[in-house]
């Protein structure tokens, strides 16, 4: 029962960090989750609304593509561990890093978490 949980926390990203994410995601990155409860969706740049997007899709034309498990994304999404540990990049590592860096889907540890 991981995807309801990857599903709030992927159409959360564009309204929980809303000016932050913005800034950093300038060209479309792939978000790849592997196992129960995975998918591919592309994270788009902000559009009028300020806002980035999130879709349920590849894109060919995405500077990275960030691969990972579902299960693994709960943790790293919510900062309780390292995305470093668990994800590949293929493309752009400089620039999936900065976005994978700036993104807090939900902060575990100052919200009363371990």
């Amino acid at each position: 029962m991981v995807r309801p949980g990857i599903e709030w926390m992927i159409a959360g990203m564009p309204q929980m960090q809303p000016t932050e994410l913005a800034e950093v995601v300038t060209e479309p990155l792939e978000l790849e989750l592997t196992g129960p409860g995975g998918g591919t969706w592309t994270i788009q740049p902000a559009g009028e609304d300020g806002l980035i997007s999130v879709a349920p899709r590849a894109n060919l034309g995405a500077s990275a593509t960030v691969a990972s498990t579902a299960h693994n994304f709960v943790s790293w999404g919510t900062k309780r561990s390292d995305w470093r540990t668990t994800c590949v990049i293929d493309g752009d590592e400089n620039y999936a890093a900065s976005v994978l860096d700036t993104s807090i889907l939900f902060n575990y540890s100052e919200n009363g978490g371990a």
